[in-house]
């Protein structure tokens, strides 16, 4: 599975045990994010199949508002295939706290945990 880079954003793979793990490093701060990471995380979904994925943002240094819908297109598009899926985001960081915790209550809908580390 091939990493995705866009602008100032790089999200890296690793598959560990069972588990995709998508670490999002740099920036995020291209107003067009949706529109390109959508077929990037279609690709992802289908082939992780009934593998578990986990989206870490805790590297991410920051993100616009562009970034939010393009991350609530993923976490719909996980929920829809039935992935067990999981956001890890870092506590410390008060952006972070902050552009998640919106992000948790709407991966609730989902049934997508969204935990600080």
């Amino acid at each position: 599975m091939k990493s995705f880079e866009f602008g100032n954003l790089t999200i890296s793979v690793e598959l560990k045990d069972e588990t995709y793990i998508l670490s999002w490093l740099g920036v995020s701060d291209n107003k067009e994010l949706i529109n390109t990471l959508e077929p990037y995380y279609l690709e992802i979904i289908s082939e992780a199949k009934s593998k578990k994925i986990t989206l870490d943002f805790t590297q991410l240094k920051a993100m616009n508002s562009s970034s939010v819908p393009a991350i609530i297109g993923w976490m719909k598009a996980m929920s829809e295939k039935r992935i067990d899926a999981t956001i890890l985001y870092n506590k410390d960081s008060g952006w972070q706290k902050t552009s998640f915790r919106l992000l948790a209550g709407i991966g609730k809908g989902f049934n997508i945990e969204v935990n600080a580390v």
